[in-house]
């Protein structure tokens, strides 16, 4: 197939890919055109966000905030006090990418990361001038970046966007419902979500483990249990 390629950074969904006679839309992959994954695994994440707690309380606490939430960068920049329930413990978030009318969805949020949001908040750390992080896109993306490049974290899912695909990927693998990860992610379609669930992980392993050798699943367990 002939044409060119265009990757659409910020929605994460589609391929687009044009030949003489039509478009062609193609389910964006866990993976890259070298093979190589997007998502950030969880070892990583805690590396990043112990890397984190190295910076200011803004940095870190923005990327807290992308790990837990599995927002856009657009998304967590337009966050501030108003946004935070602490009550029933959501953050609502306006779907940006749904221009035609106010969407909005409800994330839960760790009871640590409320408490600290209340403490940060008291001491007048975040929320100065409505928002939480009064960053451009750039400039929050360099943030970020910095933060893995501190955390010796290389590679296509070193990036924002990394930390949003392994949120969808924890979540999966973790058993949350589709219907929640797609609501929580502000998927329009299921299928974009169910994407997740292509991504190789600890319980795959385990599955994969029952087709080798004796000897490989042994060694594979105890390596596990180490």
């Amino acid at each position: 197939m002939s044409g060119g390629r265009f990757d659409n950074l910020e929605n994460g969904t589609i391929d687009k890919v044009k030949n003489s006679k039509e478009e062609v839309y193609v389910p964006w992959s866990m993976y890259d055109r070298r093979g190589k994954r997007k998502y950030l695994t969880n070892n990583e994440t805690v590396s990043f966000l112990s890397a984190a707690k190295n910076e200011s309380v803004e940095v870190y606490s923005f990327c807290w905030f992308l790990a837990v939430t599995g927002c856009r960068i657009s998304e967590a920049l337009s966050i501030g006090p108003e946004n935070i329930d602490f009550s029933s413990g959501h953050v609502i978030i306006k779907c940006l990418k749904k221009r035609q009318n106010a969407v909005f969805r409800a994330i839960p949020l760790p009871l640590k990361m409320l408490d600290r949001i209340q403490e940060w908040m008291t001491k007048e750390k975040l929320g100065d001038d409505g928002l939480f992080w009064s960053w451009s896109r750039m400039t929050a993306y360099r943030k970020v970046t910095n933060v893995m490049i501190k955390a010796r974290i290389s590679g296509p899912w070193a990036v924002p966007k990394g930390l949003r695909h392994g949120f969808g990927v924890r979540a999966i693998q973790s058993g949350v419902p589709l219907n929640l990860v797609q609501r929580w992610l502000g998927h329009a379609d299921m299928k974009t979500t169910a994407i997740y669930a292509n991504a190789s992980g600890a319980e795959e392993r385990e599955i994969a483990a029952r087709a080798w050798l004796t000897e490989d699943s042994r060694y594979e367990l105890k390596r596990a249990a180490a």
